[in-house]
């Protein structure tokens, strides 16, 4: 959920549970207002009564008129004064349904002429229960309108004062480490915002050094490296066609010479990881995977007779990916070397070609690693030493740059390696 989105959820949610308590306490004095109002002139009524018997010896006619009622009732003895709800269900209006109404009544006792009387004076709340509704009404017409200039005022002036921080994170994503161009970011009458991009300035200023330091290790590392490995190769070389060569001790020089040769991939590969890593194969451009493997296997027909090794293809259309062509020939490269080195003799590559997918299978025993570990540095699938265990790491690296996903399954005896374009 974005920030604007939570922070309008939260005040809204906030603001109804407070219009919602406050109007329930608003509601609640106002009835007890307007109750006490009506109580102390029903209170006026029974002193007037009382100072019209006082002065007349007589009781006042009663009277029935505009939701007010006064009548008497001759009692045996005095009654206890009190003030009460009275509820009655009846039709006012002659065009109306029957419906409940409520009344105030004060019941007091009155004394005349050695006869005690039941004085009851009895209005309607009608007019109150109105005022409440309506205020109830007002009440959520504003809750309503509160809400609605909320959302939008909320969404406008939200929307307007992440323009910086929208702004820093479209620039922060175009970021590359390997480009010559610093991060340009622009200034903010926002405090935070420009704490923000100073934090972001300094990242960015540090990672790049720490790349480029990253960048020029590995490529001078390398350097390093194959130069005096060339040369213990070629010294090696050298001594195993001298005359003084015996069995044990040209089996000692190549012992060493493949180790050496070994050591060479490895770093090749290394480099090649840490180049991927670092995306520096920045050429994008579209890739025919079933022209680069076509391509591949014309390089490794030598390698497929000698082994004997059939190619069989069932193509229903060509994958086509935007991605660096380089790339594309290590990704399929390695994929067809793991079919080659882990296949049967006299054994088999089936290749099967669709519009979003190609996959190499070929038969063999099933693993005895998880097929997660395939994918991960220096695993590999036999103790073989011409096996590295970086190609489908290298593959897999490959894949996840360019939002490939390459897969392993094993079924019917065959080992199946799939890219999908997603």
């Amino acid at each position: 959920m974005k920030l604007v989105k939570k922070y309008n959820k939260v005040t809204i949610w906030s603001t109804l549970i407070i219009l919602f308590i406050g109007s329930i306490c608003f509601a609640l004095i106002t009835r007890w207002i307007l109750m006490r109002q009506l109580n102390l002139e029903l209170k006026e009524e029974e002193q007037e009564i009382k100072e019209f018997v006082h002065q007349n010896q007589a009781l006042p006619a009663p009277i029935s008129f505009k939701g007010e009622s006064v009548f008497f009732e001759r009692t045996h003895g005095p009654i206890e004064r009190k003030i009460k709800n009275e509820y009655r269900f009846e039709k006012i209006d002659q065009k109306k349904r029957p419906r409940f109404h409520i009344y105030r009544k004060i019941e007091f006792p009155i004394y005349l002429k050695d006869q005690w009387y039941s004085g009851k004076v009895i209005r309607s709340q009608a007019e109150t229960e109105d005022l409440i509704q309506l205020l109830a009404l007002c009440t959520l017409g504003l809750m309503a309108l509160l809400i609605i200039t909320l959302s939008i005022s909320n969404r406008l002036i939200m929307r307007k004062l992440w323009v910086p921080f929208q702004n820093t994170l479209d620039k922060a994503k175009a970021f590359n480490l390997a480009g010559d161009k610093p991060i340009q970011l622009e200034n903010s009458n926002i405090d935070e915002f420009n704490e923000l991009n100073s934090a972001l300035l300094v990242m960015a200023k540090k990672a790049r050094t720490e790349y480029e330091s990253l960048k020029s290790f590995s490529e001078n590392a390398s350097h390093e490296i194959q130069t005096p490995l060339a040369i213990i190769k070629s010294n090696l070389e050298v001594l195993m066609q001298t005359d003084l060569m015996n069995e044990a001790i040209g089996k000692n020089i190549q012992n060493a010479l493949n180790a050496s040769q070994r050591l060479s991939k490895m770093t090749a590969s290394l480099l090649l990881l840490t180049k991927i890593e670092n995306r520096q194969f920045v050429n994008v451009c579209e890739v025919d995977l079933m022209n680069v493997t076509n391509e591949i296997l014309d390089t490794y027909d030598e390698l497929l007779q000698n082994k004997n090794i059939e190619i069989r293809k069932n193509i229903i259309a060509h994958p086509i990916v935007n991605m660096n062509d380089v790339l594309a020939e290590v990704l399929i490269s390695n994929l067809i070397k793991n079919a080659i080195r882990h296949n049967l003799e006299s054994g088999f590559i089936e290749i099967n070609a669709t519009k979003n997918s190609i996959e190499f299978a070929n038969p063999g025993a099933k693993l005895n690693i998880s097929p997660e570990a395939l994918f991960q540095r220096f695993k590999k699938e036999t103790n073989s030493n011409q096996s590295l265990g970086l190609g489908l790491s290298i593959s897999q690296l490959i894949a996840e740059q360019y939002h490939l996903k390459l897969d392993y399954i094993y079924e019917n005896q065959l080992h199946k390696l799939k890219i999908q374009i997603l």
